[in-house]
């Protein structure tokens, strides 16, 4: 897997879409985030250790107090958002550099 995606508009918003701690998937035609803690706690043994975001609480504590940010409560919103407004200008600038990327969009 992988791709090429707009993921926000600024600097905030992708600053956002990370606090959320949510986790990307995307192929070359699609980008969705996910929330990993939502399948630990719907099966998985929670003495496991295991954190998607270990070091989240500390960041969202520094988004909060110096930028005045809050983490996104859905980051799939700022990305579709984003992507809407944002990807005719991308395609343009990234066609001639990774024709693919462009291809995939219109095939999808």
């Amino acid at each position: 897997m992988g791709g090429v995606h707009v993921v926000a508009r600024d600097l905030p918003e992708l600053l956002r879409v990370v606090a959320s701690g949510w986790s990307p998937m995307c192929g070359w035609d699609s980008l969705d985030y996910y929330d990993e803690r939502e399948e630990a706690e719907e099966g998985e043994d929670e003495d496991d250790g295991w954190d998607p975001c270990p070091e989240n609480p500390a960041f969202r504590a520094w988004l909060r107090e110096s930028l005045g940010l809050h983490a996104s409560e859905d980051p799939n919103e700022i990305v579709r958002a984003a992507g809407d407004e944002l990807w005719e200008p991308f395609a343009a600038w990234i066609g001639p550099l990774i024709p693919d990327v462009v291809s995939s969009r219109r095939s999808g």
